[in-house]
């Protein structure tokens, strides 16, 4: 089957391996275990006790965990924050179970954690104001990275092009607009290799008399994120900007990224109020799990 066709299937099973009980295998492994005593101290327990209907440790479980604590948290936090406590012992992790036992152990209230990031200055910017509307003007934000998506400082996009050429040059337009007027009047350009050709693209930038060459890899239909962050984190150097761009944690093949002066992004993400994430970890997943549903369906890619 033609890889074009392949792609068509991975879009229409995404939701396939959940519907069918097959986890990823880019979840967390499981230990095999469906059921384990509360721990010690915790009769009463809202979430902090193990479901006999998801394996200890899967991806199931971590979701169920990550949303019982955020309703917990709303009706009591510090009760939420003591179960998340023991949780952390569990040795269980996600992107976002990790980010909101961290915020639950650490701050006193939600409110708290919008006052450490306000008094960063991460709650103006150019993100996605609209991505609000989804949940909803009540909506009522817990973590660092919930604040920013109330204040709409952050921005959104997939790793995957599913075109040729990728198009490099219109991704670092999209990025340095969130620096506002700091990169007015720079340029971007793209050479792309022979669509065969395992040869790296050449991207090129201009701002003012300043001009930038770099090589971006060539991962077929997904961008190299981490080549074109690292140009605009440089450009934005040279430009005498205090800003610069930082993805962040996600558990999807869309890279999130928060625009911000360093400094400050540095000093939230050393408090547990954003969670770095490596740039090409997005694609890693994104390509991991398109391996594990074509293997399970028996489909050939190339």
């Amino acid at each position: 089957m033609k890889a074009s066709i392949a792609k068509t299937v991975l879009i229409m099973s995404a939701g396939l391996l959940a519907a069918c009980g097959m986890e990823s295998s880019t979840s967390p492994e499981s230990t095999g275990t469906t059921a384990k005593p509360a721990p010690t101290g915790m009769d009463g327990a809202t979430c902090a006790t193990l479901p006999t209907d998801a394996e200890f440790g899967s991806w199931r479980h971590t979701n169920d965990l990550y949303g019982c604590l955020r309703g917990l948290a709303y009706e009591d936090w510090s009760k939420a924050g003591f179960e998340a406590a023991h949780i952390v012992s569990w040795g269980i992790t996600g992107p976002h179970l990790d980010e909101l036992i961290g915020t639950l152990t650490s701050y006193d209230s939600s409110d708290a954690v919008g006052a450490a990031m306000e008094e960063l200055g991460l709650l103006g910017g150019e993100g996605e104001a609209e991505a609000l509307e989804y949940y909803g003007e009540d909506w009522k934000p817990l973590t660092g990275s919930d604040w920013l998506l109330k204040a709409g400082n952050q921005y959104s996009f997939d790793a995957e092009t599913g075109t040729y050429p990728n198009n490099h040059d219109a991704l670092l337009y999209e990025l340095t607009a969130l620096f506002g007027d700091a990169f007015a009047g720079a340029e971007f350009s793209e050479t792309a290799p022979h669509w065969e050709s395992n040869e790296p693209y050449q991207l090129h930038a201009s701002l003012g008399d300043q001009e930038w060459r770099r090589e971006a890899e060539n991962y077929g239909d997904w961008y190299d994120v981490s080549a074109v962050l690292d140009l605009v984190n440089e450009m934005a150097a040279a430009a005498g900007s205090p800003d610069r761009i930082m993805p962040l944690q996600s558990y999807d093949q869309f890279v999130t990224v928060i625009v911000g002066p360093g400094d400050s992004l540095v000093a939230a993400a050393t408090a547990g109020l954003v969670n770095f994430a490596d740039a090409s970890a997005s694609m890693e997943r994104g390509k991991a799990f398109e391996e594990e549903v074509l293997r399970r369906l028996r489909i050939d890619a190339e």
